[in-house]
């Protein structure tokens, strides 16, 4: 009897040994992966015009929408469903999942620049838009590759291979930017984008050596299949994606139809200022999805206990975060240079996003782990009308800072959603 409770404690330790070493490396990756953004994107701010920097928040949009359609149809659904393979088809399965971003990635990047040449003659914002195209086609070759590879590195828990991936990713780009800035004294908008699209390509060769992916020969027939079973949950994930990206995005498309691309540009400069407070919720989901999707497996009331937990460890470091923020602002503001000198108020106005995003992702973990894919994309369905409904009417009465608020609106309300259904499913 002994042995056997002896046994089960070595058991719990050695877990909390591996989730703590996990959480470790995730952060400190997650740090050198947000610190290298914000330094770029000091620099880019310093040195890009207004018009510039704010189209380069949009080009960044339009990657983060294609990655999230490859995650979302794909990578996470690799996630979910690797926990029910046998042990041994793990891999291949991830193999497969692989292939198939490689191939959707190429798909998307010839549809993107097909697409730009055949409308540039008939609209002006697209022939304008052209010569940034090029390199934002090459970028998302890469992105949603990288993405892929640190989902799978969580999902095997090999989180020091996401940390090597991400640290060289961070080291070239930072070399990219810093050498062309010290030599030009300026970066261009195609620069910078073509510099962060090496990077990436740069980083997933180091990622594929890592993987050992190169050991399972292709088959037509395995990838067929990975692409069935992806499908169930993916084809609901990938539209909720597509709601996700309108609802996220909601103050850039909105900002830069009726006021101007430089106030996408005063938004993003504000709010470079919130996003370190939320460094450490991607890096905790990425590794709360995985154990999550196990624990709700075997043991219910361990699940909810552990949602309960992520949601209130979410809301605290976000809340700590914002005071020291209020604190320092008299002392970091100049950070962003003249241009940007009055945006303290609209800092303050993301700060409550940023509370609103914390909570909405903790809850968005229990829904996924629940596999409620149906629901995911209802609810996100509603919650982008409601965003871009409320960012459209707080926009003409307060603009800028009223877009920022129809934000905030939509992800409490999505929360809400999400609180309800789980309240519902666990009991």
């Amino acid at each position: 009897m002994r042995k056997t409770e002896l046994g089960s404690s070595n058991m719990k330790s050695s877990s909390k040994k591996r989730i703590g070493k996990a959480f470790s490396i995730s952060v400190l990756n997650q740090i050198i992966s947000s610190a290298t953004n914000f330094g770029i994107n000091i620099i880019l701010v310093r040195t890009l015009s207004k018009t510039e920097f704010g189209l380069y928040g949009i080009c960044f949009a339009a990657l983060l929408f294609i990655t999230g359609i490859t995650d979302s149809l794909l990578t996470t659904q690799m996630v979910v469903l690797s926990p029910e393979k046998p042990e041994g088809q793990r891999k291949i399965f991830a193999t497969s999942v692989y292939e198939l971003v490689v191939l959707t990635t190429f798909g998307i990047a010839v549809l993107l620049l097909l697409g730009s040449h055949l409308l540039s003659p008939f609209s002006s914002t697209v022939a304008n838009f052209l010569p940034y195209i090029y390199p934002l086609a090459f970028a998302s070759l890469f992105f949603s590759v990288k993405f892929f590879f640190l989902r799978y590195f969580y999902s095997i828990k090999k989180e020091i291979y996401a940390f090597v991936t991400n640290l060289i990713l961070s080291i070239c780009v930072f070399l990219l930017f810093v050498a062309d800035w010290v030599l030009t004294s300026k970066i261009t908008l195609f620069e910078a984008i073509f510099y962060y699209g090496l990077a990436h390509l740069i980083a997933i060769v180091a990622a594929h050596h890592l993987s050992r992916f190169k050991h399972f020969p292709r088959s037509a027939t395995r990838i067929k299949d990975a692409l069935g079973d992806t499908w169930k949950g993916g084809k609901w994930a990938s539209i909720t994606n597509v709601a996700f990206f309108l609802r996220i995005q909601a103050h850039t498309l909105i900002v830069a139809s009726t006021i101007d691309i430089a106030g996408v540009a005063q938004m993003n400069a504000a709010r470079l200022f919130v996003t370190p407070g939320l460094l450490l919720i991607p890096a905790v989901c990425q590794i709360a999805l995985p154990r999550m999707a196990d624990i709700r497996a075997y043991n219910i009331h361990a699940f909810k206990k552990s949602g309960i937990f992520l949601s209130i460890a979410f809301l605290s470091g976000m809340s700590l975060y914002v005071i020291a923020l209020m604190l320092l602002w008299p002392f970091i503001q100049s950070i962003v240079g003249e241009t940007y000198h009055n945006i303290g108020g609209i800092v303050q106005i993301w700060c409550l996003f940023g509370a609103a995003i914390a909570l909405r992702n903790s809850l968005e973990v229990m829904v996924q782990s629940l596999k409620e894919f149906k629901f995911h994309l209802s609810a996100n369905l509603i919650g982008t009308v409601i965003t871009l409904v409320s960012v459209t009417f707080f926009s003409k009465l307060w603009s800028i800072s009223g877009a920022i608020l129809g934000l905030f609106t939509g992800e409490i309300c999505l929360a809400v959603f999400y609180f309800y259904r789980i309240q519902k499913l666990v009991r």
